[in-house]
């Protein structure tokens, strides 16, 4: 190293020189494992910086007018008479209802995650509560069956209609469940109790058909009977 006042030349790591005596500039080095770290953390930004454009790359475009005719099987699920198939809310549970119970598939793999028996009879109509942890079944026995969609175990049976229940739906906040039946009424259920709120007539024929608004303060029922009725709370 020479010296920047002198000019004189000194052994590499002296401090002072030893012509002049004056102090001499520090080099400071790095360890010999920096320049790995640094190669590891250029590899880590540049992961992060990919992952974005590989998971748009990997799953596949939404079905729409433009890539409708891109539609192809990708597996055939099922046994039995298949009645109902709905998907969780997430998207990663598809449950399918049949004549011997209910199977529940990853829809990415078309693995069978599980199956759940069912021994009320003939299943008429299902629907995911909005956090997909609950699962409600209409049944023809007259009932509402409460399933926990995770173990696919009975929760609560909900018992108050005369006829076949035909349809279930979840308000949005997931508190409320309101099912349609061939008994010409629609029955309102405290989700978390399982009590009966409230009965709701008004049609002349069977209910065919039950929806909530997207901000829950609004349900519609549709009916055999050619009429749909609009009930808010009053």
């Amino acid at each position: 190293m020479h010296c920047p006042h002198c000019g004189a030349l000194n052994p590499s790591g002296a401090r002072f020189c030893s012509s002049c005596g004056a102090p001499l500039p520090v080099t400071r080095r790095f360890p010999s494992f920096m320049p790995i770290i640094f190669a590891f953390a250029a590899l880590a930004i540049l992961a992060i910086l990919a992952f974005p454009m590989l998971s748009k790359l990997s799953k596949p475009p939404p079905i729409s007018p433009e890539t409708a005719y891109r539609v192809v099987p990708t597996a055939t699920l099922g046994k039995g008479l298949i009645t109902h198939v709905i998907f969780s809310p997430d998207g990663r549970t598809l449950a399918v209802v049949t004549s011997i119970g209910v199977d529940f598939y990853n829809p990415t793999t078309g693995q069978k995650l599980r199956t759940s028996k069912v021994n009320r009879g003939w299943v008429s109509r299902v629907a995911f509560l909005p956090d997909g942890r609950t699962l409600a079944l209409g049944f023809k026995d007259k009932t509402v069956i409460l399933w926990d969609a995770a173990t696919g175990e009975e929760i609560r049976t909900l018992e108050g209609h005369t006829e076949m229940v035909s349809r279930v739906a979840f308000s949005p906040d997931g508190q409320t469940l309101a099912s349609g039946s061939g008994d010409k009424t629609v029955i309102l259920w405290d989700v978390a109790t399982g009590r009966k709120l409230h009965t709701l007539e008004g049609h002349t024929e069977g209910v065919s058909s039950v929806a909530f608004s997207p901000d829950g303060q609004t349900l519609a029922s549709g009916s055999f009977d050619g009429t749909i009725i609009l009930w808010v709370v009053r």
